[in-house]
């Protein structure tokens, strides 16, 4: 049996990322370009928390290997 490894931290690692470049275009006023980093950032966050949620499922979710 092949267990399926589900991974929170690389989406919430490129919602870190997305944060941080709207943080420097709105710096440089940049708006649209903060406004789509910022859905990015959302997207990835929203993909974290279905993860998180799914682990949380599981008999082990608080031991599971990631």
């Amino acid at each position: 049996m092949v267990e399926v490894i589900i991974d929170y931290a690389y989406p919430c690692m490129m919602a870190e990322t997305a944060l941080r470049k709207v943080h420097d275009h709105m710096l440089h006023g940049n708006f649209d370009a903060a406004l789509e980093e910022a859905l990015l950032a959302a997207v990835e966050v929203k993909i974290m928390t279905n993860s998180i949620k799914e682990m949380k499922g599981k008999p082990n979710a608080d031991t599971q290997e990631l």
